[in-house]
């Protein structure tokens, strides 16, 4: 299991880097795969700069939170997810977004924010050791 994790891992940092570059290098032409006007290219432009720091943590929730599913644990997901979404992410769009006024960019950096926690949480439950103790890893 350790071993198609780091695989795993490696896998999806390199393909995370890939997708964060290019979003970072050509964001007008990516908006412009969609025939988008000036206006919402330079509205898109700034909450997919925001975003796109999800692509920075999301190797790490996704790979461990498929170590807890695969093993059994899908409590473990869920733990994650429900606090990352809920305690997070909703809370913090809304505080950047509306209360702080930074509209579409606040949004956009609230997601990776709560990934970011997730990623975390999912790397504590992953060193823990305690998705080793289910039946289906034994």
């Amino acid at each position: 299991v350790k071993q198609a994790t780091r695989y795993g891992l490696i896998l999806s940092c390199c393909l995370c880097a890939i997708v964060f570059t290019i979003v970072h290098i050509f964001p007008d032409e990516i908006f412009m795969l969609f025939g988008a006007e000036k206006h919402l290219i330079y509205v898109g432009k700034v909450y997919l700069f925001a975003f796109s720091f999800e692509y920075v943590f999301l190797p790490f929730i996704t790979g461990f939170n498929a170590v807890f599913t695969g093993t059994g644990n899908g409590w473990i997901t869920m733990i994650n997810d429900i606090t990352s979404a809920f305690l997070v992410r909703i809370p913090l769009a809304l505080f950047l977004g509306f209360s702080l006024d930074m509209g579409l960019k606040g949004i956009g950096y609230s997601i990776p924010a709560a990934t970011c926690l997730g990623a975390i949480m999912a790397i504590g439950f992953y060193l823990s050791g305690i998705w080793k103790k289910n039946k289906v890893v034994n």
